[in-house]
């Protein structure tokens, strides 16, 4: 079950300059999107922090997000919090790197690539 959860991004004197909600199976996965989207976000803000309703989640205890490999839902969860972002009106909506996640994003995962080339084999062959 997928719980709702709220990343904030914070300059350098740790003012919210844009937040997005989205939907994650778990802590560790909600830590992970929340690390991509800084990622590709970090040319407008300093800092970022994930809450889950009034808790906020700290990812210290938690494996490296970056380390974490992305599920089908949570690349979903992570496009649709990029494409939100890219269509706001914060400032943030002109990060460079949103418009490169959201693409990559886009792209069929290379697993999704091999199943469409087996099932491809099969039906042909």
């Amino acid at each position: 079950m997928t719980k709702s959860y709220r990343i904030y991004f914070r300059n350098e004197r740790s003012a919210i300059v844009a937040c997005e909600n989205f939907r994650a199976e778990s802590e560790q996965a909600a830590l992970a999107i929340a690390a991509q989207l800084f990622d590709a976000c970090s040319d407008c803000c300093a800092q970022y922090d994930v809450w889950c309703g009034k808790e906020r989640i700290d990812g210290t205890a938690q494996p490296s997000p970056a380390l974490m490999p992305l599920t089908a839902p949570m690349r979903t969860a992570l496009q649709q919090a990029a494409e939100a972002l890219r269509a706001s009106g914060w400032k943030i909506a002109e990060s460079a790197g949103l418009p490169a996640l959201i693409a990559q994003l886009q792209r069929p995962s290379a697993r999704k690539q091999r199943f469409v080339q087996f099932r491809r084999m099969i039906t042909e062959g």
